[in-house]
């Protein structure tokens, strides 16, 4: 089979999947979050946060790149007032699935290199983690006040160049987003 014909069969797969209509049917919540501190920034790690829907996981198999972004918000609580955002910092986890050499690599935060990965369910379980992630330095915060962290997920789809996007009108592949999960900072 010649190069084109096996480029025009990939981009004829990756089409018709794109075209199954996606919903967010996996669980999508922060079952296991931890925020501490070290001497200079209050760090958080969490895991098992997004299950893939079938048709993401189907995308992934056939070369799709995809990220999970994580977005933090530490708010300081106030009384008889609207909360004070102390910070907001976005960090993303990336998967890839290479075709020709059937591994995943998946690239984390506060990472360079990625992480390389021969089974699926692996893989997924290391872009549903944040370790030791930075969210704001200890220096703005008080003792004597309250504080809470709100965290979401998002699933993106890679970008494409302008003429593959042109065709992206047409198909139902869309990001998707949790709800705001609300963690107490304890004192």
């Amino acid at each position: 089979m010649s190069g084109w014909m096996s480029l025009f069969i990939g981009f004829l797969v990756m089409i018709m999947v794109s075209m199954a209509p996606l919903q967010y049917g996996g669980a999508a919540e922060f079952p296991e979050i931890v925020v501490t501190n070290d001497t200079k920034h209050v760090l958080v790690y969490t895991r098992g946060m997004v299950d893939f829907p079938q048709e993401i996981e189907e995308a992934i198999l056939v070369g799709a790149k995809v990220t999970i972004s994580y977005t933090m918000i530490l708010y300081q609580q106030r009384d008889y007032w609207f909360d004070k955002k102390i910070t907001e910092s976005v960090v993303a986890n990336t998967i890839k699935y290479d075709t020709v050499k059937k591994i995943f690599q998946v690239t984390l935060a506060g990472h360079k290199e990625p992480v390389i990965f021969s089974e699926i369910a692996a893989a997924k379980n290391a872009i549903n983690e944040l370790n030791n992630i930075s969210v704001a330095p200890v220096s703005q915060l008080s003792k004597n006040n309250k504080y809470h962290l709100e965290m979401k997920a998002k699933l993106e789809k890679e970008r494409h160049p302008m003429i593959m996007d042109i065709f992206a009108i047409f198909l139902s592949w869309r990001n998707f987003e949790t709800e705001w999960f609300r963690h107490q900072l304890a004192r």
